[in-house]
Formats: structure tokens, sequence, C-alpha cells
């Protein structure tokens, strides 16, 4: 609901309100049907499609508060009445969709889960993980348009709360880094629910054994430094818009901003208050950096928490483990590395626009492309009959090609308006971020195979070798 509602009011795009409100409460209903689909009573579905309507408006608030609040701040006079209604509309429409789940999903309910609960808590993990990408996607968006310093405060925006600053100053570059910092806020949010379902799996953990419980002890110790990595991050981007140069009085940036907004340069895409300094702009690569690599630390995370990985660990503690794979296990480490070296430079290019680094960053990739075709055809082949080698093989080899692409065409496109002054055009505001945004799914997918690689290649641990396999 909230990539359809950032896409649909894109400063270019601006869709009528009550369209853009169909399209979200299509989203939400389809939701709501999902929830209840196979759920084994009714009552069941349409409890399940009202939590998930719940939910939804809940966190929605933070959207809502920019819609319920005028230019100068004040909240509108009937704002407690329209949060209300807004949350009675979601129960009425999350628990119509529940039904109509459970009645379609009548004849084929649901499997007991086998797993313990963690193949749910696995799935939770994967949305956190998830929840990132929009960050990275609006983040390329405020990189490629120059607009990280469209709003001059942190951690407010312009003196005001950031869930309470209104939409009808979202214009211009202001849209997309607060859109950024939204985002931001949502997965922040979804690190934090993690960490707490984790909590929640360990003190019921009274009645498993005790592998069980110190897997659990694991899983609270990996959320909490999932959630340090993400408020880590949204930290590094506010203290980059902070050590920029300009006033820090909001009167002064009040009256920067009502002179701009009457001279009309607050619609510009590159629209900024304030200036980069040496320390600001190495704030701007490294926060880049960072956030990539916190996508992928997700995603690693959320791998140690799927049932498959519990099982792989286990079989290395059987006297019958799977032959460890040297070769792929070289070919997987050597290309995460080359692609961590591609990250940097590819910042570098991005935020410095330096010969050198493109050029080394042209001639890097070729390497990257022959690791990931080695790494991904091996794990694909020789490890056909291990789903995650194979699934992330390809994800690996087929991301990097694409990347690959995109790069050539953002050599061709994007690195010739470095030299221009203002917005760049729309091809290349598009294929830059795009390319962004793709780096980080191949950093994430290399990052997935080289640790799935690293568990399904384990030698069999020496405890195991002399138990041989009672620990099973």
């Amino acid at each position: 609901m909230w990539v359809a509602g950032f896409i649909a009011r894109l400063p270019a795009l601006q869709l009528p309100g009550p369209l853009t409100a169909s399209i979200l409460g299509a989203i939400l209903f389809l939701a709501c049907l999902c929830s209840g689909y196979r759920r084994t009573t009714p009552v069941q579905a349409i409890t399940c499609g009202i939590t998930t309507a719940l939910v939804a408006a809940l966190i929605n608030l933070m959207m809502l508060g920019s819609l319920l609040i005028d230019d100068t701040g004040a909240a509108h006079p009937n704002t407690a009445l329209s949060i209300l209604g807004f949350f009675a509309a979601s129960t009425v429409l999350g628990a119509f969709a529940g039904a109509i789940g459970g009645h379609l999903g009548r004849n084929n309910p649901l499997p007991p889960d086998d797993t313990n609960g963690r193949a749910q808590f696995a799935r939770f993990a994967i949305i956190a993980a998830l929840s990132t990408l929009p960050v990275l996607l609006v983040g390329g968006l405020v990189t490629s348009n120059d607009a990280g310093l469209s709003v001059p405060d942190w951690p407010t925006s312009y003196g005001l709360n950031m869930i309470l600053f209104p939409l009808s100053r979202m214009t211009g570059g202001i849209y997309y880094e607060h859109a950024h910092r939204l985002f931001g806020m949502l997965a922040g949010l979804g690190a934090l629910l993690l960490f707490a379902y984790a909590i929640a799996r360990l003190m019921r953990a009274r009645d498993v054994d005790a592998r069980e419980r110190t897997t659990r002890k694991r899983d609270v110790a990996l959320a909490l430094v999932a959630l340090i990595a993400v408020s880590v991050q949204g930290v590094l981007g506010g203290v980059r818009v902070t050590d920029a140069t300009g006033s820090d009085d909001p009167a002064n940036i009040t009256e920067n901003y009502d002179t701009a907004r009457d001279a009309g340069t607050v619609n510009d895409p590159n629209f900024a208050l304030t200036t980069d300094t040496g320390g600001s702009k190495a704030l701007a690569l490294v926060h880049g950096i960072t956030g990539q690599l916190t996508f992928a630390l997700l995603c690693v995370i959320a791998a140690m928490f799927c049932p498959a990985w519990i099982a792989a660990r286990d079989r290395t503690r059987t006297s019958e483990p799977r032959a460890p794979d040297r070769l792929l296990q070289a070919f997987a480490y050597f290309l995460i590395g080359t692609v961590f070296l591609q990250l940097i430079l590819g910042a570098m290019v991005r935020h410095t626009h330096q010969s050198h680094a493109l050029f080394t960053h042209i001639g890097m990739s070729m390497l990257v492309v022959a690791l990931a075709a080695f790494a991904g055809l091996r794990a694909v082949t020789r490890h056909r009959q291990v789903r995650n080698l194979r699934r992330f093989g390809n994800g690996a080899l087929h991301s990097t090609l694409m990347q690959f692409a995109l790069g050539w065409s953002a050599l061709f496109i994007v690195v010739p308006n470095y030299k221009e002054t203002g917005p760049d055009p729309t091809s290349a505001v598009l294929i830059a971020t795009a390319h962004q945004f793709l780096g980080a799914v191949v950093i994430a997918m290399t990052a997935l195979l080289a640790a799935w690689t690293w568990r399904e290649s384990a030698p069999p641990s020496p405890s195991g070798r002399r138990a041989g396999g009672e620990g099973s």
C-alpha cells in the first residue's frame, strides 16, 4: 500500500485522490482475502481478515497523518472522527474480504504447522527484510535527483514531526527525501517487531528441548543485530543531513522555504536549502553503501531463521552430512568479496563522479560476471537437488547479468550528465535508480548464495562424528 501510494503521488504522476484511495483499498481487500483464504472455519477467516485490516490501518496512520495536517502543521478539526472512520471502514472491508477468502478456500484448509512456529517466524523475517527494499528504491531516486538535502533538518521535517508533515508540502525533491524517511521508519518498525517476535518465541520456549531453546536465544541475538543495523542506518542518514552547511534555526528555515515556494524552486527535483560539506558528502557515500549491506544482512538473517537452515545445521551433526564442495565455496566467497568492492566503487561513481572509480568499476564488472557465472552454474548443475543452492545460484547469476547490461546503459545515458548542471533527464534518473536498486538485489543474492553454500557444504562437526549421528 505504501509503495502504491508513493507511485500514485509522484510529482510527475499525481493521480487524483479518489483513484489513489481506490487502488489502496483494492490492495487491502486482496490482502485480507488472502489472510482469510483456506482458514478452517468462517469465524477464523473473518477474524484473520479483520486483524489484517486493523494492523494495516494502524501502520497506515503514518501516512494518514500527512493528510490530516494543513500547511502550518495544525490538525484539521475532524481529525479524531476521520481516524475513527478510517478504522471502522478498514474493519468492515477486512471482515468482508476475509469471509470471501474463507469461502473460496473452504475445501482446501491449511495444513498443520509441523515446524513449531518456525516457518511463520521465518516468513515474518523475510517480510522485515523486504520492507527495506522500498527504502533503497526511494533512496536511489533521492541520489539520482540530488535531493538528499531537500529537507534540511532531522529528525524533524521543517520543524514538524515526520509523520505529520503535510502532503501539500511534499513537492519536488522534498517528496523523494521525505518519502525516503517514511519508508525508513517502516523498515525500522519491521525490524523492531521482528525483535519482539523473537523475544516472544523465547519466552514461550518452556515446553521445547534444550537445543530448540538455544536456537531461539540465537534468534533473539540475530534479530537484535538486524534492529541495530537498521537503526544505525537511519541515524547515519540523519547525521548526513545535519552535517551539511546551512542555518538550523527553524525560523530561518521557514523563511527560506517560503521564499523558495514563492519563486517556484520547491518544485525542482534537486531543491535544497543547505549545501553539502566534505563530511556530509562522505556520510552520503557511506550511507549508500551501508544501506545495501543492511538489506543483504537482513536477507541472510531471515535465511538463518528458516526451517531448512536448521535442518541443514542438524545434518552437519550427523554421521552422513553432504560432502563439502570446496570449489563452490571458493567461488561464492570470492564473488561476495568482489561484489562488495564493486559496491564501494559504484557509490564513489554516484557521489563523487571520479573517472578512475568509473573505469575501475567497469573493469571490475567483468570479474563479477565471471565469478557469478562460475558460482551460479556450479550451484545449479552440481547441486540441483539442494533447493536453496539452486535457487540462489540462479538468482546470483541472472541478477548479475541484468545488472551488467543495465550498467552499460547507465554508462551511455547517465554518465554524460555528470558534467551538466540542473536536474538530470528522466531517462537518466530512471536508469541510475534502477542500476542502484538492482545492485542491492545482486548483493543480497550473492550473500545468500555464500551463506547457503557455507551451510549446505559445511563439513560434519567433530561432535557429530564422535556421536555417530546421535545428536540428530
